[in-house]
């Protein structure tokens, strides 16, 4: 009886495992417009885009979405013409102090790595970016 308790109890010794995924987040510079299944008329909910990533996005809402939430996000950079509409789920929700809310969106598809270089803004205020900016 004794080994089968001490079988079903975890070794504390081991170590944890990892988190071994690295992310790569972005600043995004593209028209976010958010589509909830609450809006009947489908006229959406304009957003301001914080980063990107092939999983995920950040979005600045100025409402405050359920976190479980399955949406719809539209983005839109007019300059370089792309357009895109992306499902995901709301996964975290935190207040910035100008009283709006930095949601993160998991993506029910991946971005590609084109649609990821698209949606970002490349410079000096990418995240990510670390060396020099020849002009």
């Amino acid at each position: 009886m004794i080994a089968i308790s001490e079988a079903i109890q975890p070794d504390i010794s081991l170590p944890r495992a990892v988190d071994r995924h690295i992310r790569l987040r972005h600043l995004g510079r593209a028209e976010a417009v958010l589509l909830r299944d609450c809006d009947v008329m489908r006229i959406g909910m304009r957003a301001g885009l914080h980063t990107v990533s092939a999983a995920a996005l950040g979005i600045i809402s100025s409402v405050p979405l359920k976190v479980g939430e399955q949406i719809k996000v539209r983005l839109r950079n007019e300059v370089q013409r792309f357009a895109i509409e992306l499902r995901g789920a709301v996964r975290r929700l935190e207040p910035t102090e100008d009283g709006r809310y930095l949601v993160a969106i998991e993506l029910y598809s991946r971005l590609l790595p084109l649609d990821v270089m698209m949606l970002r803004r490349a410079g000096v205020d990418d995240v990510t970016f670390t060396g020099k900016i020849w002009v």
